[in-house]
């Protein structure tokens, strides 16, 4: 599924933000918010530009569902 393969993504130290961003939008659909807590952790691996790129778009999301 494209869970496993995005998840896997995340796993290995992908730093492409589109996989991060579809990863969210996927649990946030399957009522796994509390999966994000893991992708930031992830995120914070990484080297600071995408770090922080990637931070802020999981952020987006935060907020958009505490505002739904």
């Amino acid at each position: 599924s494209a869970e496993t393969v995005l998840a896997y993504a995340v796993s290995i130290g992908s730093d492409i933000s589109k996989s991060y961003d579809l990863l969210c939008k996927i649990y946030l659909e399957e009522g796994k918010p509390d999966q994000i807590k893991i992708l930031e952790e992830s995120a914070r691996k990484l080297p600071e530009a995408s770090q922080k790129r990637i931070l802020a778009r999981l952020d987006q999301y935060d907020l958009s569902q505490l505002l739904n």
